[in-house]
């Protein structure tokens, strides 16, 4: 038996010829789905090309601190939605930060085994299991809605 045999040695003519067509059609569809992607990409790159063009000339630091003028006045900013922001960011932090590290020690170290525990857990668990919007919006209909 010869010991320098190569394994395309033991294909027959007819499988070896169907593995170069599939070779073949294997190349010219990895190109086209490349060239395709590529394609894909020219709106986008058209968008934030137009993006930036049009938007960094307006771009100032004054957009960020500048409040809304009052009725009738001319001029603008985002400077109370960015404070808004700030605003709820800091009072949800003051109460939900205390509250969790409290809970996080009490249910560690002092009870690991409780039903208060275990239903810290599955409550803690279900919450990152569910989107903030489905939250948001339940909160909405609880607290908005019925007052």
């Amino acid at each position: 038996m010869d010991q320098t045999a190569q394994p395309t040695d033991f294909f027959t003519p007819a499988e070896s010829s169907k593995a170069n067509i599939r070779a073949l059609t294997n190349r010219v569809l990895s190109a086209s789905c490349i060239i395709i992607s590529l394609l894909t990409l020219v709106p986008l790159f058209s968008i934030v090309y137009l993006l930036l063009q049009k938007g960094l000339p307006l771009l100032q630091p004054a957009v960020f601190t500048t409040l809304p003028p009052a009725a009738g006045m001319v001029g603008g900013g985002f400077g109370n939605a960015v404070l808004g922001t700030l605003l709820m960011v800091g009072i949800g932090l003051v109460i939900a930060a205390p509250l969790g590290i409290l809970s996080a020690i009490y249910i560690n170290e002092y009870s690991p085994a409780s039903r208060l525990a275990n239903a810290v857990r599955f409550v803690a668990k279900l919450l990152t299991g569910i989107p903030s919007i489905i939250c948001g919006v339940f909160a909405f209909a609880v607290v908005v809605l019925t007052t």
